[in-house]
Parts: C-alpha cells; structure tokens; sequence
C-alpha cells in the first residue's frame, strides 16, 4: 500500500482554497469591478472628446479657458479612478486565480492604487489653484485642514467673481488615504515573502 507525503501546494490549497475559490463574494469583486472600471474609461473617452473639442473652440476664439477646465479636470480624474478601479478588479482576479492575495500581482496592484490616490489629490489642488488663478489673476492662499475634500464654500467652476479672494483648503486627509494603501501593500507584500518562506520550510 502507498502512502502519499502531502506536499506545501496541497496544505495550503487545503487551507486557502474554502476562504478564496469557493467564495462566491471574490466572485462577484471580480465582475462588479471589471463593469464600473469599463464604465469609467468610456467617461473618461467622451470627456477627452468634449476636452479635444472645446480646445479647438478655445484657439479659434470661441470658448474660454474657465469653460474648458471642468472637461480637463473631469478626464483625469476618470482616468485615474479607472486605474483605480481597474487594480481592485486585478487584487479580486488575481486571489480567484492563485487561492491567495499574498502575490506579487495583488501587491503591484495595491501600489498602482496608492499612486493614483496620491495624483488625484494633487490633480485636485492643481486644478483648484489654476482656477483660482485665472479668476482672480493671482495665487490663492492655501489653508492647511485635517479633514477629507478641499473646495471651500465659496469655489465654484461655474460663476468665478473676479473679486472674490477665496482660498483653497488643503486636506491632509486627502494624502492619507494612499499612504495607507501603500503600507497595505508593504503588509501583502510581507505576507508573501512569509508563505514562500513558509513553503521552503516545508
């Protein structure tokens, strides 16, 4: 009678295999996300076109730069919430296929997301100052605030008053969230150099 020795790959698609591949629940991330990444390129497509066709308008003289930076504005930040999406839809796929989050892909993926956190915040303040800029002729002041978003009340796309002198917030929580992302790519990342240690062990 043979006696089979279970091997690493055996223990732990043992152990993995009911927490991840017969979760329906990573199943369903895998299909949600892949329709709401879709969804956003195809915004982010027709907000280029708009973009494209309102910088026409502005070399001919027939749009203004006040009209023209919503459109900019709204394509990059649809592109990088696409990239965002697009790497929460990878992290789903990738613990579906292998059993486990703890990969390479899952971390690259985590990383991916944090960057484009990080640029949308910047975008955001980029953009507010440029508004800022052309309304009023001259740099805003900038506010340092704890919380998350930072339009103040009185900042709008739409009805700029040359004499308004609003100043922008800039919200430490908008650069918090991709550091935390960051470090939970650290964590995946240690958590796979764990099981390959692991594995070697065994």
């Amino acid at each position: 009678m043979g006696v089979r020795i279970k091997q690493a790959d055996d223990v732990r698609h043992e152990e993995q295999g009911p927490a991840f591949m017969a979760n329906r629940n990573w199943l369903r991330g895998v299909r949600v996300f892949d329709i709401l990444s879709r969804a956003l390129l195809a915004i982010a497509l027709i907000l280029a076109v708009a973009l494209v066709y309102l910088l026409v308008q502005l070399f001919l003289g027939r749009a203004d730069v006040v009209t023209t930076l919503p459109f900019a504005q709204g394509a990059v930040d649809a592109l990088l919430w696409f990239s965002v999406l697009r790497g929460i839809h990878h992290i789903f796929e990738t613990t579906v296929d292998s059993g486990t989050p703890f990969t390479k892909t899952v971390e690259e993926s985590l990383n991916r997301i944090g960057m484009c956190l990080l640029l949308l915040a910047v975008a955001e303040l980029v953009f507010q100052v440029m508004a800022q800029v052309i309304a009023n002729g001259a740099a805003p002041s900038l506010i340092i605030s704890w919380g998350y978003g930072s339009v103040v009340s009185d900042w709008m796309w739409r009805g700029f008053d040359a004499s308004s002198q609003g100043a922008i917030v800039v919200s430490v929580g908008s650069f918090v969230a991709p550091g935390i992302v960051f470090v939970l790519a650290h964590v995946f990342g240690y958590g796979r150099f764990l099981l390959d240690e692991a594995d070697h062990t065994l």
